[in-house]
């Protein structure tokens, strides 16, 4: 049997930032039959319940975990045969996803460790073993006070992950290092021609006045810009850790410092040295056509030597790009082995 695909509950995750008083969520484990429960009234206050997730609990994406795990007043157990285990005990059980599997057996959450005195389920009157109260996920109750808030048209701002993340890394009982997708990005030799800023799919990089800076929390780590980076002024060292980026309370990193001017020829903004010379008031692509007004420019970029490598052939890429510099024919550098025989071909049946 398929384990079922993940998807998010928007409703699971709103009870738990809701959640203002100690609650004992029993999640059920991937043997058990949660088939024909019940489900709890729409509007009430728990202090111990069952989560019932259609799907199955393997449903549970990312993002509900650590909505779940970020609760202050939430304790999370897995419920096996008629025991509750502390969820870093059962990660196998719940088939939780792997970045949960990791903060929880680095950081260990104190909503992941359920307390002793929680390990039965809740008793009646007499001693009676009495019935846990069933949430569907789905369908969460939804507490007064958020409902008159609701009706009264506040609305809570949504919370995203980094948010359950800072949760989490505060709530921590150990610290171990978290990987992240975020590269650890470092500049050197920047002209602020801003094409890694309109590169990034994520908005992770930014122009500023002074500087180039970089947010690790939006980076996902695909390296665009250092791929597309005109001057190969941006170099990408080891992953960052989770740890590294909460315990930093900047949400912009400085990579460098710019001192900015416009080009007089064209206008851009581009970096140049503090004190101006003849040579600085232009950009790189206006100072190298002054130099050399009848080539071409190309910048000397891996993508760019990667593109001439393709298109001319492993033996004259290298030619091919100081040909374009010395301000000869720029199709020359272009020219791939079939072009090159057809032209010969011409030459001598003419």
């Amino acid at each position: 049997m398929s384990a079922p695909s993940r998807r998010p509950y928007p409703s699971v995750q709103r009870w738990a930032a809701e959640l203002d008083e100690p609650t004992l969520l029993w999640v059920p484990s991937l043997d058990v039959d949660e088939d024909a429960r019940p489900l709890a009234p729409r509007v009430r206050r728990l202090t111990q319940a069952a989560l019932h997730v259609g799907d199955g609990i393997g449903s549970l994406d990312t993002a509900t975990w650590l909505a779940l795990l970020a609760s202050p007043h939430l304790n999370v157990g897995v419920r096996l045969d008629a025991e509750l285990v502390p969820l870093a005990e059962a990660l196998d059980a719940v088939a939780a996803p792997s970045r949960v599997r990791e903060i929880v057996q680095r950081w260990a959450p104190r909503s992941a460790l359920a307390p002793a005195r929680w390990a039965q389920p809740p008793r009646g009157p007499g001693g009676r073993q009495r019935p846990l109260e069933v949430l569907d996920a789905d369908a969460m109750p939804v507490a007064r006070r958020q409902l008159f808030a609701t009706l009264g048209g506040a609305v809570a701002p949504p919370v995203t992950q980094h948010d359950h993340l800072v949760a989490l890394w505060r709530s921590r009982t150990r610290e171990e290092p978290v990987s992240s997708p975020a590269i650890d990005l470092a500049s050197s030799g920047c002209i602020a021609c801003g094409t890694c800023v309109k590169a990034c799919p994520h908005a992770a990089l930014r122009l500023v006045p002074a500087a180039l800076e970089f947010s690790p929390e939006r980076c996902r780590g695909c390296a665009t810009c250092v791929q597309l980076c005109p001057v190969a002024a941006l170099t990408s060292r080891a992953p960052l850790t989770w740890n590294a980026i909460l315990a930093s309370e900047r949400p912009w990193w400085r990579l460098q410092e710019l001192h900015t001017r416009r080009c007089e020829r064209c206008g851009t903004s581009f970096a140049s040295d503090p004190a101006p010379t003849p040579s600085s008031t232009l950009c790189p692509v206006c100072a190298e056509r002054a130099r050399n007004p009848f080539g071409s420019f190309v910048p000397d970029a891996p993508w760019v030597r990667e593109r001439l490598r393709a298109r001319a052939g492993p033996l004259h890429a290298d030619a091919g790009h100081r040909v374009v510099e010395e301000g000869a024919s720029e199709d020359l550098a272009y020219e791939d082995d079939d072009e090159r025989a057809r032209r010969d071909g011409r030459d001598q049946g003419e």
